[in-house]
């Protein structure tokens, strides 16, 4: 059964409630299906979206365009009518969990980022922010949105990835038989990464409602974990639960394939300057 706007947020407020969670989107923001739904299906593919610029938005819709499931638009930046259109729900949310440098030694953060130079030399770049748990809480969202509307098997990908149609289908099937698929990060070792992976709501749920605030977030372990990362977080729960997890290799995609598009990370020249500025100062 699918439920209507109203009956919709009463769910997920509820739920909510139960969970201890104290923050719910106003009713405004989730935005009904303007596109024919199959029924009969009982997955969804959820895309993970932050398009602030024209690019991002362009990438956006790249991503969107690459999905023939059914499909929803989840964003803590308001999204634009046009991209509504090319999907068959949007989830918009105007609070931002995203952690400022200002806000770092507060959470007791320390993030940042670090190039090894041909002569050997490693120069650190503060970053500006932290955004998992602002992700966490996108990837609750959609979630608890998903579920409202009947689905109970779910494939989440970053608006920066473009996956296959076939990648989707096989995950799908192979849920028939695990509860999660996930993929190994380019650059932690034994790691999942959590710009795509697809698994059951339920499942999934356990985790990404396992914690109520920043404050747990950040100062509280996962298995004895500490770190603000949520790919770690995300790996070191599911790892330590008696489930069946695939876990395939990002490098196995197929060539067609477009990952992490949009790299967080700093480009060379900011890491060129830091370390002239280190010259400079002596240290």
């Amino acid at each position: 059964m699918i439920l209507n706007p109203d009956e919709l947020y009463k769910k997920i407020k509820e739920y909510n409630e139960s969970l201890k969670i104290k923050e719910i989107d106003p009713i405004e923001n989730y935005i009904v299906s303007t596109k024919e739904i199959n029924d009969w299906d009982n997955s969804i593919v959820v895309v993970l979206s932050h398009a602030n610029t024209e690019r991002r938005k362009e990438i956006l819709k790249g991503c969107i365009k690459s999905i023939e499931k059914e499909k929803v638009v989840v964003s803590n930046y308001p999204i634009d009518p046009d991209i509504q259109n090319m999907c068959n729900w949007s989830v918009y949310t105007n609070k931002n969990e995203i952690l400022l440098q200002k806000d770092f030694q507060k959470y007791n953060v320390n993030y940042s980022y670090h190039w090894v130079f041909d002569d050997g030399e490693i120069v650190y770049v503060p970053a500006e922010y932290e955004h998992g748990y602002a992700v966490y809480c996108l990837i609750r969202r959609a979630l608890l949105f998903c579920k409202g509307i009947g689905k109970e098997k779910i494939h989440i990908i970053n608006y920066d990835y473009i996956i296959p149609s076939e990648i989707i289908e096989k995950n799908n099937y192979e849920l028939l038989h695990n509860e999660l698929i996930c993929y190994d990060t380019e650059f932690l070792t034994d790691t999942y990464t959590t710009g795509i992976f697809s698994g059951k709501i339920d499942t999934l749920l356990s985790f990404f409602t396992l914690i109520k605030d920043r404050t747990q977030y950040y100062k509280s372990s996962i298995y004895g974990v500490y770190s603000t990362t949520l790919e770690e977080k995300f790996t070191a729960f599911f790892k330590n639960q008696n489930i069946k997890i695939k876990c395939n290799k990002i490098k196995d995609m197929p060539e067609n394939a477009l990952i992490d598009m949009e790299k967080n990370f700093p480009s060379i020249e900011i890491f060129i300057q830091e370390k002239n500025k280190k010259k400079e100062y002596g240290k």
